[in-house]
């Protein structure tokens, strides 16, 4: 999955691509509340993650030693 993200979307950093797996995982009843030792964030969903993916790519910033800043959109050196 992780594979298929970073074919969808390169330039992603993988600690995005890591929230975007985690925020679209399901959860149900099998899950239980999560994210829990058992199920961790719930059920994969790729087509959530890579849905939710393309929704932080312009909000979330790498800075140049790697940090994340969240909430952030990027100003100019082309699309994000």
């Amino acid at each position: 999955t992780v594979a298929l993200l970073r074919q969808a979307e390169p330039r992603s950093h993988p600690e995005v691509i890591e929230s975007a797996l985690q925020q679209g995982a399901l959860a149900d009843g099998d899950t239980g509340q999560v994210p829990n030792a058992s199920w961790g964030y719930g059920k994969l969903d790729a087509a959530a993650a890579l849905e939710r993916l393309r929704e932080l790519r312009g909000h979330i910033v790498v800075d140049a030693d790697s940090s994340i800043r969240r909430g952030a959109r990027r100003v100019g050196g082309g699309t994000p």
